[in-house]
């Protein structure tokens, strides 16, 4: 039987985790994850757990994706007992995963052939700010009517940007913008030091200014940057993961790229030290790294 209130959630990592919070005191969830610590933990604050994404597709009308990447997506809709081998007519798989916007709409084509719909949603926000979230919509509006009021417990704001793999366009050039963000203020802090203002200093001052410079994401980079400290929020291999997917949806359209290819050289760099499953902050080191060795 189908609970037509109840939402699949698939993907019990950092987003994936909020939102179940997030959803469980407004709506049922069930949910499934490879992680059987992750299913535990969904358990006990009140989720009920699937067997398989098959089974999970017969308990609910729509699921939230929240995966890693593409391949994972592609996976849960054509693999063994996949979300599409459960689906009743009409079921609505909603992809929150930052992905390519080629695969969106091959995923599109793939739940319209046996029935279902696709939307794809990628986040625009941080874990702790669910509820607070940007959800930029690719594919159909009238099945993003369906299922809004479900997204708009998560999101402040849930957008329409246009056909599918749209959704995802928005999400990679924000991502685009995040990481030069990202790179300038940890070259930034390193040039500081060796120039002799020092990065704490230097930054005290920035910040202090309120100038056009500063974002909530310099805010949250500084003090990583200033303590060296890189307890992991958005990790580099992620930040590499969407740097590649957005230089290769601009190659599939033959779009010559200058930022981006210079921010895959820094973080292919830092990657290439040991950084790549700690905070995007970590990035100062490479620069500090690279800075040492010129001034020596």
């Amino acid at each position: 039987m189908v609970h037509t209130n109840d939402v699949g959630l698939i993907g019990l990592g950092r987003m994936g985790s909020q939102a179940v919070e997030r959803l469980l005191p407004h709506r049922g969830v069930v949910v499934w994850d490879l992680s059987q610590d992750a299913l535990l933990r969904a358990k006990e604050r009140g989720a009920r757990l699937a067997g398989d994404p098959a089974e999970l597709a017969r308990q609910t009308s729509t699921v939230l994706l929240f995966v890693p990447s593409p391949s994972d997506v592609e996976s849960l809709l054509a693999g063994e007992s996949s979300l599409l081998d459960g689906a009743p007519s009409g079921y609505v798989v909603v992809d929150m995963t930052t992905g390519e916007p080629g695969a969106s709409e091959r995923f599109h084509r793939m739940a319209g052939e046996r029935g279902a719909h696709y939307l794809d949603a990628p986040v625009l926000g941080r874990p702790e700010k669910c509820g607070e979230w940007t959800l930029p919509v690719g594919g159909d509006p009238a099945i993003l009517a369906q299922v809004e009021s479900v997204l708009s417990i998560l999101a402040r704001n849930v957008t329409h940007v246009g056909g599918s793999g749209s959704g995802m366009t928005v999400k990679l050039l924000n991502n685009l913008m995040f990481a030069a963000i990202n790179a300038i203020s940890a070259e930034v802090a390193s040039l500081g030091d060796i120039l002799g203002v020092g990065r704490e200093r230097l930054f005290d001052v920035i910040l202090a200014s309120e100038a056009a410079t500063v974002s909530p994401l310099l805010r949250s980079l500084v003090p990583k940057m200033v303590a060296r400290s890189y307890e992991p929020i958005f990790t580099l291999e992620l930040l590499a993961k969407d740097l590649r997917l957005a230089m290769q949806m601009c190659e599939e359209r033959h779009l010559e790229t200058v930022v981006p290819r210079a921010l895959k050289t820094a973080v292919d760099l830092a990657l290439a030290q040991g950084y790549g499953d700690q905070d995007s902050a970590s990035l100062f080191e490479m620069y500090r790294r690279l800075h040492g060795a010129r001034r020596h």
